[in-house]
């Protein structure tokens, strides 16, 4: 995981930053990002060209990444990527504090804005952010789905909710730097350690990445709601 900026990074920025590599983003360049998806109502769901544009949009100094990010979130090459899971991905690995990755990262997978998470929404959060940082770092292997929902087993027990309920940010933020031994105002996690901790050191051949799978559920989903047939992902940033 990216560490925290010095006082001097913060007060002094550098007038270039090589967007190429997920450690020189900074949260407010992924805030932008979600930022603007939230405003433009955009689908989680791009192609190359729609990918392209939203970042152009969204962070024009940017822009020039999109093809290197877009090789990184389509490794099997589908064709798609899910825009949550870049987003989630540069928040963990970019340079911010634990607290500041934590709340973007809560932010963006509190689609509503209730400040709460379905035990359902929090498998989704902790798988995102697993395969996110597996496919930036390049390091480790894409979990599978049932050890993502071992460790939101934890999270509900540590808040003292059952898997019906919801948790908020306060509760989820208690567990989380438990589950990861660290506090607020420890400056890093090692990439190695925080891999290890949600599961992305077994070996396994990836296919697809947690945030297409979870596209393709989706759309599975909505065709059988609606008696078969392809599905559009109706789900957006508002």
């Amino acid at each position: 995981m990216g560490g925290a900026l010095t006082a001097l990074e913060r007060d002094h920025p550098p007038t270039h930053i090589d967007f190429a590599k997920a450690e020189n983003w900074r949260m407010n360049h992924v805030q932008a990002l979600h930022q603007h998806f939230k405003q433009a109502n955009l689908e989680f769901a791009m192609n190359i060209q729609e990918f392209g544009e939203f970042l152009q949009a969204a962070l024009p100094q940017a822009s020039e990444s999109s093809k290197i990010l877009w090789g990184k979130f389509d490794p099997a090459k589908e064709g798609f990527v899910n825009v949550l899971e870049v987003m989630s991905g540069l928040a963990i690995m970019g340079r911010g504090s634990i607290s500041e990755k934590l709340q973007l990262l809560w932010a963006m997978h509190d689609f509503n804005s209730v400040g709460n998470l379905s035990y359902d929404e929090l498998v989704v959060l902790l798988f995102i952010a697993a395969s996110s940082t597996v496919l930036l770092s390049a390091k480790g292997t894409i979990p599978e789905e049932r050890f993502i929902e071992a460790i939101a087993d934890e999270a509900f027990v540590s808040a003292d909710i059952d898997i019906t309920g919801r948790i908020n940010y306060s509760g989820f933020l208690h567990w989380f730097l438990d589950y990861l031994q660290i506090t607020e105002e420890t400056p890093t996690v090692g990439l190695r350690e925080f891999l290890k901790r949600m599961q992305c050191m077994k070996q396994k051949e990836v296919t697809a990445t947690a945030g297409q799978l979870a596209l393709q559920r989706q759309a599975q989903q909505l065709g059988v709601a609606s008696g078969g047939g392809a599905a559009s992902t109706e789900k957006k940033g508002s």
